[in-house]
This record gives C-alpha cells, sequence and structure tokens, in this order.
C-alpha cells in the first residue's frame, strides 16, 4: 500500500470518526471568514510598526559531538505575531489550496508553482482579491518551510503589509 493510500486511509479513518483535518488538498476550500480576517488584520498595526523586526538571526555557536564539531545552519527567530500570522494560515479559515489557478488569475497562469508570481509587488497587490490574497499566505508560509527566512523577506520587500492592506480595504467593503 503506497504513501497516499495509507494517507487517504487515515484521514477517512479521521472524517468517519468526525475530525476535521484542517487543510487537505481534497477538502474542499471554505470562504474566509470575516472574523478570521479580523484576526489576521489585528496583526497589521504590529507588523507596520516603526522599529518592527520580523525576526532575529542568532549566532548558533558549534555543539561537540562525540568529539566532532557541529555547526548549525542559521535560521531565524520569528517575533511572536509572526508565529501567530503562520497560525492564523493554516488553523482559520484562511487555507486555500496554494496550487490551484483561481478564476480571477491572469491569462496563462498555471496550476503549480506559478501561482507564486501571480502578486509579485505592491502594486499587483493593490488589485489582489481576498482568495489571491490568502493563498499568497499560504504559500510565503510554504516559502519559509523551505527557505529560512522568506516570511521575513516578504514583510521587508513589503509584500505582507501590501497584502495585509489591500484585505484590508476590501474587508471594508464586505
Amino acid at each position: 500500500m503506497g504513501f497516499s493510500n495509507r494517507y487517504g486511509g487515515l484521514r477517512n479513518f479521521l472524517f468517519a470518526k468526525g475530525m476535521d483535518l484542517l487543510m487537505s488538498i481534497s477538502k474542499p476550500t471554505k470562504k474566509w471568514s470575516k472574523q478570521d480576517i479580523d484576526k489576521m488584520l489585528a496583526l497589521l498595526p504590529i507588523i507596520e510598526a516603526e522599529g518592527f523586526q520580523a525576526a532575529s538571526w542568532p549566532k548558533r555557536e558549534p555543539v561537540e559531538v562525540n568529539g566532532e564539531l557541529i555547526q548549525h545552519v542559521p535560521y531565524p527567530e520569528y517575533h511572536s505575531v509572526i508565529d501567530q500570522f503562520q497560525k492564523f494560515c493554516y488553523e482559520t479559515s484562511c487555507f486555500i489550496e496554494p496550487y490551484e489557478v483561481l478564476p480571477e488569475d491572469p491569462a496563462g497562469t498555471e496550476p503549480g508553482t506559478s501561482t507564486f508570481n501571480v502578486l509579485k509587488n505592491a502594486s499587483d497587490m493593490s488589485h489582489a482579491t481576498v482568495d489571491q490574497i490568502r493563498r499568497y499566505f499560504i504559500l510565503c508560509n510554504r516559502a519559509e518551510r523551505f527557505c529560512d527566512g522568506a516570511i521575513e523577506g516578504a514583510i521587508e520587500n513589503g509584500l505582507i503589509p501590501a497584502a495585509l492592506c489591500q484585505l484590508r480595504r476590501l474587508r471594508e467593503s464586505m
């Protein structure tokens, strides 16, 4: 039995027991609730505050194991608001399948990693829809998994703040 069958079996077991998985490629996407959008927007004033530092990169000292020095690969220690951001992306109705093309995406957008290129700058963010923004947030979290500091970079280059500002504008008209 392959991994997908075992995973599918586990998923079916959990659903049969009335347990809901928070995220799954096969789970239909729910609408992002106003309450969950408001939770995310509550982070914006902290992120926009003067002097906000999303992460620090402490020096990691080598550790001796069995007479050999082991060097740590650097990784960021995130501000608690970034931890909340990541939690909100996966533990609220924010989650959306990140690699699917949305109806409002530009023509020629292909399913897969090309969805990350839909919102590349602040100008793109100013025209983004709610679903494009939530997908961008999920993609930022996926990027962090494979590239330490990706979320810090998206804050420093202004994309996450721009996405949150656009989300605030969209929320006002809901």
